[in-house]
């Protein structure tokens, strides 16, 4: 029998979804930058080097322009948000001591730019992999 020679980013995981599916939150270029790297560094496991590669390339390719177009008052509710994959609004409200009013516009420019899921009514769900850490490392 011939050994399973595919990186597991390709493997699938106890959900039924292949590990790099979850891992990736579906995100294409996300998927072919840790696809990239493990095949690169000749690994079957996302190491810390590979998720560190695949995290500049997302950065510099695709979230420095996202984080750039975003008005200071989106970045702020983005600290708050990224302290969990999903959170419902009114638990943002809550801990930004704001009002559904004052967050609309915010809301409707993350969903417009792809940085949240609004398909969830009263939900807050990043779509984009590892964007948690990168406003981590954004945080003024």
């Amino acid at each position: 029998m011939q050994e399973n020679t595919l990186p597991n980013l390709f493997l699938t995981a106890p959900t039924g979804k292949p590990v790099g599916a979850v891992r990736t939150k579906g995100y294409a270029f996300a998927y072919q930058a840790f696809g990239k790297y493990m095949w690169d560094s000749k690994s079957k496991e996302i190491t810390p080097m590979v998720l560190a590669k695949a995290d500049d390339a997302l950065a510099q390719k695709v979230y420095d322009k996202i984080w750039s177009e975003l008005p200071p008052k989106d970045k702020w509710y983005l600290s708050f948000i990224v302290q969990k994959d999903s959170m419902d609004a009114s638990e943002l409200l809550e801990i930004t001591k704001k009002k559904h009013s004052d967050w609309s516009e915010q809301r409707r420019r993350l969903i417009e730019k792809g940085v949240i899921d609004g398909q969830v009514r009263g939900k807050i769900i990043l779509k984009l992999p590892r964007f948690k850490e990168y406003v981590e490392s954004k945080q003024f």
